[in-house]
């Protein structure tokens, strides 16, 4: 499930501080990762829906059934700060 200790743009685990993207006066985030924040910027345009599908292909390339990862970014990218609506 996705929570703190994730991307709050993508879900992906923040497992150390290789995986943690930078703000911009060159600290790291603890909020986002590398993929999606670098220098205090997202690194893309781009909706929910496009993460989503994003994010799919790459949880199927790393053996997750299609099925599963589906449902788990359609309940938990909603819930990410980035897409979190007020």
């Amino acid at each position: 499930m996705m929570g703190k200790n994730q991307c709050q743009s993508c879900g992906m685990p923040l497992k150390d501080d290789e995986t943690l993207g930078t703000n911009k006066d060159g600290t790291l985030s603890n909020e986002y990762c590398k993929n999606c924040f670098k220098d205090g910027e997202f690194t893309q345009d781009i909706t929910m829906e496009q993460m989503s599908e994003l994010c799919l292909k790459r949880m199927k390339e790393i053996g997750m059934p299609g099925p599963i990862a589906k449902l788990m970014l359609k309940k938990g990218l909603p819930k990410l700060k980035r897409w979190k609506q007020n």
